[in-house]
């Protein structure tokens, strides 16, 4: 277990009266000699989200021997932290998680993360699911980088994580940013998690599909990328960047 500082301020001027830590194996915690008043029990930890961080004790007369509080801190969750190096690309990455299970109970799930992004609010999020063969089932929450690189989805719950970054280069545009590592495994527990190896971006990914006049997709089809040259107009016989070739929907990625 681990030791949570908890605080008991005067209601009324917020000064702290008394301070303790809760026991690290029992969760317990007490304070002596408290004259009747009003207070507020406050518990907080780095990186600890609780349900509900500070408990009221209204207008108390007379304290007896033993008051307990109306209710015991729960916490819900845990910080995930990470960092990531734009290396000076305007770059709106945000960062998934993704139960390792592959499954999520939607009646339990939590609310972490930036709650604004939802699966279906974020751009072309499915591509980088099908490429790294994840299911938008398995998906948790999501938070953005800020921009000194930190990243941090707090209030997640303990258990086994994947943490995938995901950028478009626009919200309407088939070409992501390369993002290396890819996705990383998470353990989230008491002291929180942290990814050691930082986020970078590494190139670009283009995708897009093929199809004839009448619209029917086309397969088999080789599609190259090459260099522009100084001209920036395409150069048939310039250096090959990538190659590919579309699938039975016409579809490619570079």
């Amino acid at each position: 277990g681990e030791s949570v500082p908890v605080q008991l301020l005067d209601s009324a001027t917020r000064a702290v009266v008394a301070t303790t830590e809760a026991d690290k194996d029992s969760g317990k915690f007490a304070f002596a000699n408290v004259l009747p008043g009003s207070y507020a029990v406050v518990a907080q930890r780095a990186g600890w989200t609780l349900r509900t961080p500070e408990i009221k004790l209204n207008a108390i007369t007379a304290i007896p021997a033993t008051l307990a509080l109306p209710e015991a801190f729960e916490v819900t969750g845990y910080d995930v932290e990470a960092t990531f190096d734009a290396a000076g690309a305007a770059a709106d990455v945000v960062f998934a998680l993704y139960t390792a299970s592959g499954t999520l109970n939607a009646d339990a799930a939590p609310v972490c993360g930036d709650t604004a992004l939802s699966h279906s609010s974020i751009a072309q999020l499915e591509s980088t699911e099908r490429a790294l063969g994840l299911a938008a089932a398995a998906f948790v929450c999501a938070a953005r980088s800020t921009e000194d690189g930190r990243v941090v989805l707090r209030n997640v719950p303990a258990g086994s994580y994947v943490l995938v970054p995901h950028c478009a280069v626009a919200s309407d545009s088939a070409t992501m940013y390369n993002i290396a590592p890819a996705q990383a495994a998470v353990e989230v527990g008491p002291s929180g998690a942290r990814v050691a190896q930082p986020f970078r971006i590494v190139g670009l990914t283009v995708s897009g599909t093929v199809v004839a006049e009448d619209g029917h997709p086309l397969a088999g089809l080789p599609v190259v990328a090459r260099a522009a040259g100084r001209s920036k107009k395409p150069q048939r016989d310039g250096p090959v960047l990538a190659e590919a070739t579309t699938d039975e929907a016409g579809r490619y990625r570079l």
